[in-house]
């Protein structure tokens, strides 16, 4: 193997075509490879992250949705409302927007009206109806 003026050896060489040592450029190469597999690692890391928080959002509004259902108890702050075979209980403040055929308010609320209820969570986590929709008696919604 050839040696320097110094003495010392090159790590790598290669020979080109008239036969003369010529280090290999292997360093380079493998930074480029490095920062290549890097980024391809960052950028499934990051969809996959992506993914996960957009299907967190879409379980989460799906969990909230109860478009139609009749209410099975009213109380001064609260209402429940059977949707299928499942009951849940709303806490209604001043906030709550209750619709019918004219403007309408928590009085409105009746055992055996069919609602459309929108929903979202209080600072504590108890189900807040932001929006009570009474629909006309007869409706077929629930059908």
């Amino acid at each position: 193997m050839a040696t320097d003026t110094e003495g010392r050896q090159p790590a790598d060489e290669t020979t080109t075509s008239t036969g003369a040592a010529r280090p290999t450029r292997r360093r380079p190469i493998v930074a480029v490879v490095a920062a290549v597999a890097g980024l391809a690692v960052g950028a499934a890391v990051g969809f996959a992250a992506g993914w996960q928080v957009q299907k967190q959002r879409v379980e989460d509004d799906l969990s909230h949705v109860r478009p139609v259902g009749v209410i099975v108890a009213v109380a001064d702050d609260s209402v429940t409302v059977r949707t299928g075979g499942e009951r849940r209980e709303y806490r209604v403040s001043e906030q709550t927007v209750v619709d019918t055929a004219s403007v309408g308010s928590a009085a409105d609320l009746a055992r055996g009206a069919t609602v459309i209820v929108r929903t979202g969570r209080t600072d504590d986590g108890d189900l807040l109806a932001r929006e009570i929709v009474v629909l006309p008696e007869g409706s077929t919604w629930t059908n």
